[in-house]
């Protein structure tokens, strides 16, 4: 699964170029940027970003990931982890939603067009 469908420069958490309603053949590619000193990837449309800033919560939705072997892509950051997953239905993106599992987290729709840095 595709993850992203392009990347663009950042700084600062924002995005140095218009992304939106760009196809993948008009975004940078992971070689083009992969030695700036920011970037981030634009979501693809069926991927849906699950951002825990929490350690502790972090770490309680890592347990749950690997305990029942859920396929997604997980990375670490300063405050937490992004977690990425397929996308079975979720519309709108959120800030400091409780999910039902009682985690409080930041969630971003490829669809949406969102990106992570």
């Amino acid at each position: 699964m595709d993850l992203f469908k392009g990347y663009v420069p950042t700084k600062d958490k924002e995005c140095l170029m218009k992304f939106k309603g760009k196809g993948s053949d008009e975004l940078k590619t992971y070689e083009q940027v992969k030695d700036l000193p920011e970037f981030a990837g634009i979501l693809a449309d069926d991927v849906i970003l699950i951002d825990v800033d929490d350690m502790e919560q972090s770490d309680i939705m890592m347990n749950i990931v690997e305990e029942k072997q859920l396929d997604c892509r997980v990375y670490q950051t300063t405050r937490g982890k992004h977690f990425l997953f397929k996308n079975n239905g979720v519309d709108k993106c959120g800030t400091h939603v409780k999910i039902a599992i009682g985690l409080t987290v930041d969630i971003k729709v490829g669809h949406k067009s969102s990106y992570e840095v």
